[in-house]
């Protein structure tokens, strides 16, 4: 069960990883096209937070549930 559970924990750090860089990637190319697109941005910034607060959630239940199962294992 260790093993499924660090393949998950990677899993969910790639995909901080990735929702965070995605945020300066889109500023960037918003930046160079120099569009006024504020609303949409403003949008993408929240979807991008409520990822981010999402795989954090699942990253603790996963650490809740391997100490569950660790414990009744000893």
């Amino acid at each position: 069960m260790a093993f499924i559970k660090r393949g998950l924990g990677r899993g969910l750090e790639t995909l901080l990883a990735d929702v965070a860089g995605l945020t300066g990637r889109q500023q960037e190319s918003a930046e160079l096209k120099k569009v006024d697109d504020q609303p949409a941005q403003a949008l993408n910034k929240m979807e991008n937070h409520n990822l981010l607060q999402e795989a954090e959630a699942l990253r603790s239940l996963i650490d809740e549930l391997e100490a569950i199962i660790q414990a009744r294992l000893q």
